[in-house]
């Protein structure tokens, strides 16, 4: 087993897996190319952090059709 020397680590976390969790990790490793479950993990912290646009957008339209209703709403009431 190869250790990272190349780049310094700040802390160690320890985090305990369901089995049918491990599983489906694994699976992902192997579809998608990653190096070991431990590079999966991280960049899935990462793309946490940094948010993830796809589902902003999302929010975002859905907000959009929310506050739509809402103003429909208002005008039905005031018509009323």
């Amino acid at each position: 087993m190869r250790q990272n020397t190349g780049t310094t680590r700040g802390a160690r976390v320890g985090v305990r897996l369901s089995r049918e969790d491990r599983v489906r990790i694994d699976e992902v490793v192997t579809t998608r190319g990653y190096a070991s479950p431990s590079a999966f993990i991280r960049a899935a912290i990462e793309n946490e952090l940094k948010g993830r646009p796809e589902l902003t957008k999302a929010e975002a339209l859905i907000t959009g059709g929310f506050e739509g209703m809402s103003r429909d709403n208002v005008r039905i009431v005031r018509s009323q």
